[in-house]
């Protein structure tokens, strides 16, 4: 069951039963910046499960200078 902005979305069904279905209406339901928030929360979740510190995700920005050689 989930609830979000007020609304119930429920799926009822047994263990292993996989219904996609509900899936993608819930997720195409949701705005674009609310699938890309829950889709960085997963990277920073495995990132941590690996091991890995959340700020090294974070852009890495180095100077450098290119000239022909």
């Amino acid at each position: 069951m989930i609830i979000k902005d007020g609304e119930l979305w429920a799926r009822k069904g047994r263990v292993g039963e996989d219904d996609e279905g509900f899936d993608q209406k819930f997720w195409q339901s949701r705005p674009v910046e609310e699938r890309f928030a829950a889709a960085w929360e997963m990277v920073e979740t495995m990132w941590e499960l690996k091991g890995g510190d959340r700020d090294e995700l974070r852009l890495q920005r180095s100077a450098c200078v290119f000239t022909r050689v």
